[in-house]
């Protein structure tokens, strides 16, 4: 039995025929990006705890990957960093020193599309970790924690690809809280 190039041919540009319609059909959904990079400033303040009390608010910075499952709903990861100044008293006086404060949240968004996805309302749940430089130290500072989150963004171009806003993030730990942090950031956002 011998192959046919005619065959193969025409099997190859039925392949690209269909894959070329499964492309057109994606380009003609609804007009939101699937995947979105962000990336944001601000700053960082210890809200309550005992674990917080010795920090002052200090600067900090987002990166965040996004995948909208849905119209209305997106799964979430991120890392901020942060600088703080940490007070730290003996008997003998006080030592100040900047230390740095991760954290990594990860959850769930359920998004708010107005005026035709040109302004979109945002608000999340999910959890997280915190670790900083007292953690090698003494692990208790470092621990599990849930978020909250809220963003608002508004699109700069038709296609809607980029986007600036804001996002007001609250973190806490499970239980009584012994540390209680806030975030607040200015953001760039850019979707594919």
């Amino acid at each position: 039995m011998t192959k046919n190039p005619r065959l193969r041919m025409c099997d190859l540009l039925c392949v690209f025929l269909v894959f070329l319609s499964f492309v057109a059909a994606a380009r003609a959904q609804p007009g939101y990006s699937k995947h979105t990079l962000t990336v944001g400033a601000g700053g960082i303040s210890p809200v309550s705890g005992w674990k917080t009390f010795s920090y002052d608010a200090g600067p900090a910075v987002n990166l965040s990957y996004g995948f909208r499952l849905d119209r209305h709903l997106q799964a979430e990861v991120g890392y901020t960093g942060a600088l703080s100044r940490y007070t730290d008293c003996y008997k003998f006086g006080c030592s100040r020193e900047r230390k740095r404060v991760s954290l990594m949240d990860y959850g769930l968004r359920a998004i708010l599309p107005l005026k035709n996805e040109h302004v979109q309302i945002l608000a999340g749940l999910g959890g997280g970790y915190i670790w900083n430089d007292l953690g090698y130290l003494n692990s208790f500072h470092n621990g599990v924690l849930i978020q909250y989150s809220g963003r608002m963004s508004l699109a700069l171009d038709a296609r809607q690809r980029f986007r600036v806003g804001s996002t007001l993030r609250f973190w806490r730990d499970i239980g009584r809280p012994t540390q209680q942090w806030l975030t607040l950031t200015g953001d760039f956002t850019y979707g594919f």
